[in-house]
């Protein structure tokens, strides 16, 4: 439904206290522990939690298959790697296993020999040129380290690896 004529004036001199403010609309789902999915890679972004500033790369994905019977075929989720203080490293390593097992590679040095640059991330970063939006891979989805201050919580950690591997 289009928005009353009135809406589409610009603002006001000054502006509005909501513009730039995030909705509060439900937030995609990581897939859960414990189960298997073939997923398509919708999207690789940098974010930033405005609540407690944390940076990550979150990785969107649609579901293909899986085991899982709350994550239906077509339904959208997220995988999320902190890159902030002493995660960086450790984040980009993993979105970079995400990233061979999206170009069809086995390992690190299958994928290097392609790509010994790293152009074909940034440019799934930017949707630009060759890129790997698109493309399918298996993750298993097994429980991480406890989330401090949330007693029962774990992190999701992901085991990708090409489809048919």
């Amino acid at each position: 439904m289009p928005l009353a004529k009135s809406f589409t004036k610009p603002a006001a001199a000054g502006g509005s206290r909501w513009g730039g403010i995030p909705s509060a609309m439900p937030k995609t789902p990581m897939l859960n522990i414990g189960h298997e999915y073939d997923v398509e890679l919708v999207s690789f972004e940098e974010t930033r939690n405005p609540g407690t500033g944390t940076e990550s790369f979150k990785v969107t994905l649609k579901v293909v298959d899986g085991d899982d019977p709350h994550f239906k075929p077509g339904s959208a989720a997220v995988a999320i790697y902190m890159k902030h203080g002493k995660s960086l490293e450790m984040g980009m390593s993993k979105l970079k296993a995400t990233a061979v097992a999206f170009a069809g590679c086995a390992d690190d040095e299958e994928y290097d020999a392609r790509d010994p640059s790293g152009a074909l991330i940034d440019a799934t970063f930017n949707n630009v040129g060759e890129n790997l939006i698109g493309e399918k891979a298996h993750v298993k989805v097994t429980q991480g380290g406890a989330v401090k201050g949330k007693p029962g919580e774990y992190y999701q950690e992901y085991d990708w690896s090409p489809i048919g591997a």
